[in-house]
């Protein structure tokens, strides 16, 4: 029985899937078995997949597009180890992901997932941005996840695979924001934590990188939320006893589709760890990113107000 099992759902993933895979066959520990499902692709995904030869991959083809709960959950159903590690089709493992991630649950038998800081990928594959935003300890890291779901990148994390399967994998209830409803469920039998270390890399959307959909996620985000409140009051939530969560129904007047360049969502990125900072009182290292900001996106007004109450002395939300 392999240590780990790193569970990667693809859909029409042919341009970068064979990196993804290459940097899971490149991990120091070995002793794993990856499981690619492909999720009803219509392109070479399934035809380069298949011509990988490696004895701890395995291909599941299902034979339409179900979704990445779905296809998770297929994959988990058939994973045997004790151990599951989220991959997405393009991203990129940093090759001692899985050794130092592994290691870590096994020498702190209350964590039953752990993440780490990442890498932000151009749709070229350049390390573009860092984000170490994610608290170590796990007091912080619960504290942000009961507060705003946050706290950890999911798709950095290593799980306990008994725990998972305690609470049911996935639900399909969540067409987004599921893996916070599993890390929420998951949390009544031990807490998360990060290694302060990037050891996972995010590609951004190539098509014209887009925060497509977030209002959707947010809105499920929310329901999670108010799921794991129910759980802490009653012991069971309203999915529990067969009721049907209300589905998101975007207003008229949002796109939610926009495209933004790679430049936006850095100042994006840098903007939001500037205020993070201030949070905690590292006003120079706010200052430093809200300059990083302003360089990548010069004409945006909120960028430069916040820069005016930095060095004033104020501080912005």
């Amino acid at each position: 029985m392999p240590v780990v099992s790193v569970i990667m759902a693809a859909y029409n993933a042919e341009p970068y899937i064979a990196k993804a895979i290459g940097s899971i066959l490149q991990q120091t520990l070995t002793d794993f078995e990856l499981l690619v499902v492909d999720d009803g692709s219509t392109d070479g995904t399934v035809e380069l997949v298949e011509g990988i030869d490696d004895d701890r991959l395995r291909l599941i083809k299902l034979s339409n597009n179900r979704g990445v709960s779905a296809a998770r959950n297929h994959a988990l159903n058939e994973c045997t180890a004790p151990y599951v590690a989220i991959m997405d089709a393009d991203d990129i493992s940093d090759p001692m992901r899985l050794e130092k991630q592994v290691n870590y649950l096994m020498n702190n038998p209350g964590v039953i997932a752990v993440g780490s800081w990442l890498y932000l990928l151009s749709p070229k594959g350049k390390s573009v941005y860092l984000d170490c935003s994610p608290p170590v300890e796990s007091s912080c890291v619960m504290d942000k996840l009961y507060a705003s779901g946050g706290g950890v990148f999911p798709g950095t994390t290593v799980m306990r695979t008994d725990i998972m399967r305690k609470v049911g994998f996935y639900r399909s209830a969540f067409p987004s924001s599921e893996d916070l409803d599993l890390l929420l469920r998951m949390s009544q039998y031990g807490v998360l934590a990060n290694i302060p270390e990037a050891l996972y890399s995010y590609r951004l959307n190539p098509s014209g990188i887009t925060f497509s959909g977030k209002s959707k996620r947010d809105y499920y985000g929310q329901l999670a939320l108010e799921l794991w409140q129910e759980r802490k009051e009653k012991g069971f939530d309203r999915l529990d006893t067969g009721e049907e969560l209300p589905k998101y129904s975007q207003p008229e007047n949002e796109t939610d589709e926009r495209g933004y360049s790679l430049n936006q969502v850095l100042a994006y990125f840098y903007w939001c760890n500037a205020r993070d900072k201030l949070k905690v009182g590292e006003r120079f290292q706010a200052l430093q990113n809200i300059c990083y900001a302003i360089r990548y996106q010069p004409f945006k007004k909120k960028n430069w107000i916040s820069f005016v109450k930095l060095i004033i002395g104020m501080n912005f939300k």
